[in-house]
């Protein structure tokens, strides 16, 4: 029972200490994923395009 706890323990904490190694490359990545979802999506609003929104939306 006691070499179970331990067990369960060790691999409990070994978890712990990946996850937090991964998490600073994991929000790195999610930070870079976001701004190129913000490029992509993000309409350009320009002189032009804004005339051809106005017209479209009478």
């Amino acid at each position: 029972m006691a070499l179970s706890f331990l067990y369960h323990l060790v691999r409990r904490v070994a978890e712990l200490l990946r996850i937090h190694r991964i998490d600073a490359a994991a929000k790195d990545a999610e930070f870079l994923v976001l701004r190129h979802q913000l490029a992509v999506l993000r309409p350009d609003f320009g002189g032009s395009n804004m005339k051809v929104l106005v017209t479209k939306s009478r």
